[in-house]
């Protein structure tokens, strides 16, 4: 039967099938075994997953692709029962009379005897099948489900709720030993003997996406409807929504209303947050917020898509607001809705981590005068280690994705007072209203998770979006130097890089010390093969900030394309002991030294990387350099590049160092 912690690799697909996604986790076995046809295992598995699913005659087809299919023991059982349930009980006989014959004090073989009379409605003697399969194997699941079917056919009236709770514990994965267990609870009156047990399995799995949707049943039923909202909150984060469970969760929140301050003495906290089009998003950012604020308020300004009703299933009070052109009047008008202490501002594809929600409690207990406001370090989580300030993941917090991320530090926590509001019709802020409030500025200990980083093609039309506004929408002058800064940020970002660096050029007229100005223009120069400019450029940054390692990256890059890779290798090997975590440095020294023909300080850089999460991209990192060695003149460099680029280069690689960059760190 199904098991619920098989190896791996098998542990993906079955933890997919729990969640409800039959159809990735039959795809990703299928596609295993079309890589790897003798990998027993995975076929039985998906045979299993099939089986359980309804789609027997695939099962069986997929068994029959084996040539164990007819011999083995394990091949032979599954074959029986999907036999079976193809309605072709006397060949699933034979089989259960030959593995009987070979071993008659087989469990499972006895259980599919059993399974084989109940099959032609002969529940007496079935029941003593389960029964004798039972006793050799008491935790046999399917001869406990037997023995139950059995039972209730011989006297409907006989209560089986013990050998189906005991079914459905071993595996509660299988479809009918979840369904059959449910409707002998309701059968008889026992609610609260399978909420016990559903809660107790997902204590352990929380992500059996069946045993969810039982467990909310069940709460409805005892008409605990707070619990229950609960329940339907977390299913829709984790595993989204039908439309079904959507009309449900909606009239379940009418009835017990939205969120309100309490009136109680402590402060009390107001999430603002604009929207459009976040259905995607936004449960996963309320519900990491919901047992902490106090009042939800939601500004739609133009959703095509459920947004506004998951919005209001958690609570929030939702306001439609036409869309200006203007993100700092969109988050105005939230902000005037907002009748908290405090107000907390996050976007729809962020979230805050649980274990960082005491910490800010604490902070609000402590700012009783309300004169102050808080800054919050973002994490911006990526696949690509270009970034400036990029960090590799290390695991602090269950809420990182990709491979790293890199940071920005805006205030996000502020007091509810009407002189605080947003200004700059892109990339708004309220650190102005602040500053003119006389409103000090701390740090706060906690941190946001943003994973709208991760999706490139959504990145590069927001950025274009921001682009537009720039050129649309003036500044004062307290706002024109950001304003400069943004706009060479959204043209670098979206490949105009000529544009990017007259922007930036004017940028360091005014702010000549701006260290991350160089380091941008050296990227953008980088970008343009101009490889001497981007060189002085990382060069000026590094005076200003000798500890800005992607500095340090650039400029050995832009060496190395220039023909000085000795000299790049002496920066490099500096970079990698002041940074050792800093992998693309490590990945650059190693296509120095193979320029070079350090064969062992090559071999010793690259291993590192191949043994990092950057590993699957190393292939493309490699033939990226290799293009760029070419293009710049140093076809001599490239061709000794060449047998590393063939060791580690598959066509089939999806992941690159770069990811969605033509070079140099970005912003």
């Amino acid at each position: 039967m199904l098991s619920n912690h098989p190896p791996d690799p098998l542990g993906l697909p079955l933890r997919l099938y729990a969640m409800g996604r039959c159809d990735e986790a039959v795809a990703r076995l299928a596609a295993g075994l079309g890589k790897e046809p003798g990998n027993d295992r995975a076929r039985l598995l998906l045979a299993e997953l099939l089986l359980d699913s309804e789609r027997a005659e695939e099962g069986l087809a997929v068994l029959e692709e084996s040539p164990r299919a007819q011999t083995e023991e394990r091949f032979l059982l599954l074959r029986g029962r999907c036999l079976l349930a193809c309605s072709q009980p006397k060949p699933a006989e034979e089989i259960a009379d030959r593995l009987l014959a070979s071993d008659p004090r087989h469990a499972a073989s006895v259980c599919l005897r059993g399974e084989v009379l109940l099959a032609g409605s002969q529940a007496g003697e079935a029941a003593k099948w389960f029964e004798r399969a039972i006793g050799l194997d008491p935790e046999c699941a399917a001869a406990r489900y037997g023995l139950a079917q059995s039972r209730r056919l011989i006297d409907p009236n006989e209560n089986v709720l013990d050998d189906l709770e005991r079914a459905f514990r071993a595996e509660p994965i299988v479809r009918r030993y979840a369904l059959a267990y449910h409707a002998a609870c309701q059968r008889c009156g026992n609610l609260e003997r399978g909420l016990h047990a559903y809660n107790e399995l997902l204590t352990r799995e929380p992500f059996h996406r069946r045993v969810r949707f039982l467990q909310i049943e069940l709460l409805l039923r005892l008409e605990r409807r707070i619990e229950a909202m609960r329940a339907v909150e977390e299913a829709i984060a984790d595993f989204g929504f039908d439309e079904g469970l959507l009309a449900a969760a909606l009239g379940l929140r009418n009835a017990l209303g939205i969120k309100r301050p309490s009136g109680e003495a402590r402060p009390s906290l107001s999430l603002c947050l604009i929207v459009k089009n976040e259905e995607e998003h936004l449960a996963q950012c309320l519900r990491s917020v919901r047992d902490f604020v106090d009042e939800i308020i939601v500004v739609d300004t133009g959703s095509k898509d459920r947004t506004a009703d998951l919005a209001a299933i958690y609570g929030a009070q939702v306001f439609r607001v036409p869309w200006e052109d203007d993100f700092a009047a969109a988050r105005n008008a939230s902000l005037a809705k907002a009748s908290g202490d405090w107000i907390l501002v996050l976007d729809a594809d962020e979230v805050l981590s649980p274990r960082d929600l005491p910490r800010l409690r604490e902070l609000l207990e402590r700012s009783p005068e309300k004169n102050i406001a808080f800054r919050v370090r973002t994490r911006n989580y990526t696949h690509a280690a270009d970034k400036i300030g990029f960090v590799l993941n290390r695991g602090e917090y269950a809420e990182e994705r990709g491979i790293g991320w890199f940071p920005s530090d805006k205030v996000r926590l502020f007091p509810n007072d009407p002189r605080i509001r947003f200004q700059f019709p892109v990339h708004e802020l309220v650190e102005p209203t602040l500053e003119a409030a006389g409103i000090l500025i701390q740090e706060a200990p906690l941190v946001v998770h943003h994973y709208g980083t991760l999706e490139e093609e959504k990145l590069a039309a927001k950025s274009e979006i921001y682009r537009r506004l720039e050129k649309s929408k003036g500044r004062d002058k307290r706002g024109r130097s950001a304003s400069l800064r943004e706009a060479a940020v959204q043209e670098a970002r979206l490949g105009r890089f000529e544009q990017a660096i007259a922007l930036w050029r004017r940028f360091v007229r005014a702010h000549p010390n701006s260290a991350e100005a160089w380091l941008n223009l050296s990227g953008c120069y980088w970008n343009t093969g101009e490889y001497g400019r981007a060189a002085d450029c990382a060069a000026r940054a590094l005076r200003i900030d000798p500890r800005l390692k992607e500095a340090g990256f650039n400029l050995a890059y832009a060496r190395i394309l220039g023909g000085e890779t000795l000299e790049a290798l002496k920066i490099l090997e500096r970079l990698v002991v002041s940074a050792s975590d800093y992998l693309p440095a490590r990945f650059l020294l190693g296509v120095a030294a193979a320029v070079l023909q350090q064969e062992d300080l090559a071999a010793a850089a690259i291993a590192v990387v191949a043994r990092s999460p950057f590993g699957p991209a190393l292939g493309e990192a490699l033939r990226e350099a290799n293009k760029r060695l070419t293009a710049a003149g140093r076809g001599f460099e490239a061709g000794r590049l060449e047998k590393w680029l063939e060791r580690f280069a598959s066509p089939g690689e999806d992941w690159t160092l770069e990811r969605g960059s033509n070079g140099g760190p970005r912003r």
